[in-house]
């Protein structure tokens, strides 16, 4: 058993100049702790160790799965497949390609556009392993969150974050799994998320 670390790389990923300080509200500076918009992830993989990714600026995972509360560290859950936006059948190139998005996890909103309570809280964090469950996906993951992060505030800003839809509801109304077309980190730093 080999226990040093393995990078993973995608051919098509472009290298981004990272901005390393960003403005906050209230007139304060917030500086990056990552070195690097295409931020490296360490995260646990199972009985063989540690795995480095570099994970994707240009897209993400959105994961809104009813009664889900994403217990633990890491873990997994289902998703039907008719609920996954982009794929029918997953390859083995396209499973590669999923854990280097990173991903937000989170509880449907209970009411259109509304959390079931104040502290309804989604986390970031990434995919460490999916597949095919019957008429399922079974998704693994690892939380990256190392704050409370509070679902009302994706829903404030669902219009900056194009997590709308034309009908006034945002995609967090319903069982999805969604990729983005978005910089994850950075556009959530834009409204005032700080992961």
């Amino acid at each position: 058993m080999n226990n040093a670390l393995s990078k993973l790389q995608n051919p098509n990923e472009q290298i981004v100049v990272a901005q390393t300080a960003y403005n906050a509200p209230n007139g304060n500076q917030f500086f990056g702790t990552v070195g690097a918009v295409n931020s490296t992830a360490i995260f646990v993989n199972g009985v063989n160790g540690q795995q480095q990714i570099q994970l994707s600026t240009d897209y993400c995972n959105l994961f809104i799965i009813k009664d889900e509360a994403f217990v633990g560290q890491t873990g997994s859950f289902t998703i039907p497949r008719e609920r996954a936006q982009h794929f029918i059948k997953l390859s083995d190139a396209a499973k590669a390609e999923i854990v280097t998005f990173p991903s937000l996890f989170m509880d449907t909103n209970k009411c259109y556009r509304r959390c079931a309570n104040a502290s309804q809280q989604f986390f970031y964090g990434l995919v460490t392993h999916c597949h095919e469950q019957g008429e399922c996906y079974k998704v693994f993951f690892q939380k990256l969150s190392v704050q409370p992060l509070l679902q009302s505030q994706l829903n404030e800003n669902a219009v900056r974050l194009g997590i709308n839809t034309n009908d006034g509801r945002d995609v967090l109304d319903e069982t999805a799994w969604l990729i983005k077309r978005l910089d994850l980190r950075r556009a959530l730093m834009g409204v005032g998320i700080y992961l």
